[in-house]
């Protein structure tokens, strides 16, 4: 099988592929993390995969999609000192096409995250203030 490299110089692999076999998404129930500060907080997880192999040439593609979202965990911001509550999705593709000799990977993550800061959140338990930063008391 001639590929379309030979003779340009490039040592770059060629894949062909010639389907997909789709495969059931895998699917886990929800995992409840448990109550913090008054809030529940719960997370879940789940993912989906599809691909195909040639058995004659060991020739492969494999594409696996994986989603987490998690909610209410505590989130305290390093800076400022603020405490608040994150909601987060996360979802992270992976194509992976090689054969016997190697394989290309490419892989692609997305991550929205939310935070609400209560009242009352940030130094001392009171609202935080850039100004108190440069205020001295003599």
């Amino acid at each position: 099988m001639s590929s379309d490299a030979e003779g340009s110089g490039n040592d770059v692999p060629v894949h062909y592929m010639t389907g997909f076999e789709l495969v059931q998404p895998v699917v886990e129930s929800p995992k409840q993390v448990g109550v913090r500060g008054g809030r529940s907080a719960s997370s879940y997880e789940w993912s989906s995969r599809a691909g195909h192999q040639d058995k004659q040439t060991g020739d492969y593609a494999r594409a696996t999609t994986k989603h987490a979202f998690s909610s209410g965990d505590t989130f305290k911001e390093r800076s400022t000192g603020r405490v608040g509550y994150k909601d987060e999705h996360k979802e992270t593709t992976t194509i992976r096409v090689g054969n016997k000799g190697g394989y290309s990977e490419y892989q692609v993550q997305e991550r929205l995250r939310t935070v609400t800061y209560g009242e009352g959140s940030g130094r001392n338990g009171k609202g935080y203030n850039s100004n108190s930063l440069t205020q001295k008391k003599y």
